[in-house]
């Protein structure tokens, strides 16, 4: 699967750099897994972004105005993975403050590719005493990881969204 990993960030570089490494980590347990990352640094005084492009040579960054925020920073890391011509099999949200587990991509990507795939898949988060944090909210509460994929209704966090290309389509 070939996936381009959208991310974007400010002012937290060793945040960012700690999401990067686990996530490099995480795709090195997925057999025939093609990831490329693309982050806007939304205008970090700390220099996230150069810092980045000196740890991590393959991620393309680029940077913004500094009035991005989150949202038009993830539409302009979007809009220069379509730019780069492959053809991705997928998108994958990821926030800069996101420390993945060891098997999370293996996780997301198998629940993709073991179900029809009409939309999204979103990860779930467990802080360090195993309460949701972000994923899928229904009716204001956290639905609750059960192990496999199910179609589930409702307003979803943005820190770990798979989304397949025929939604991009």
């Amino acid at each position: 699967m070939k996936i381009a990993v959208l991310m974007t960030c400010y002012n937290r570089v060793e945040t960012t750099l700690a999401c990067l490494r686990a996530l490099h980590v995480a795709a090195e347990r997925v057999p025939g897994l093609d990831l490329r990352v693309f982050l806007v640094d939304d205008g970090s005084p700390d220099a996230t972004g150069v810092r980045v492009m000196e740890a991590f040579p393959d991620v393309t960054v680029v940077a913004g105005s500094g009035s991005l925020f989150w949202c038009k920073g993830m539409n302009l890391a979007w809009r220069m993975a379509l730019r780069a011509g492959a053809d991705w099999d997928a998108f994958l949200w990821l926030n800069d403050d996101v420390i993945l587990d060891a098997d999370a991509l293996g996780g997301i990507v198998g629940d993709a590719e073991s179900t029809e795939w009409a939309g999204a898949v979103v990860g779930a988060f467990l802080d360090g005493r195993g309460k949701m944090t972000y994923g899928v909210l229904e009716n204001w509460r956290w639905i609750e990881p059960t192990g496999r994929p199910r179609e589930t209704p409702g307003d979803i966090s943005g820190n770990l969204v798979l989304v397949p290309k025929s939604v991009c389509d």
